[in-house]
């Protein structure tokens, strides 16, 4: 996006341990038996996946509009609401199958 290196450095330090921390704090839900356990450690791994979200949907923006190619600026936003649309699907596709009444744990169809 052609920021500048010590803001994508910075950036890049930033949503990678914001994204380690999601994961880390999304684990000990998925190892639970509890469902109330589990959503709660779901909740928690939220607050960084809402800090990424919205650093690729609001703070990226300017970097997006300030391209010196329309053609990649035309690519780049989409890629970013695509990504965010993505990852949101994911933990409730997990939770969807994985916390239904008496669906067996680990059970996939």
């Amino acid at each position: 996006m052609k920021l500048p290196q010590a803001e994508t450095v910075s950036l890049s330090t930033k949503l990678g341990l914001a994204s380690a921390l999601m994961v880390a704090l999304g684990y000990p839900g998925e190892i639970q038996e509890d469902l109330s356990v589990r959503w709660l450690w779901w909740r928690l791994s939220m607050i960084p996946f809402c800090y990424v979200v919205f650093t690729l949907t609001v703070g990226l923006t300017e970097a997006t509009s300030m391209q010196q190619s329309s053609a990649a600026a035309s690519l780049a936003s989409p890629a970013r609401y695509m990504t965010v649309f993505f990852l949101a699907h994911l933990p409730l596709c997990v939770h969807g199958q994985e916390c239904r009444p008496g669906r067996p744990r680990g059970h996939h169809d």
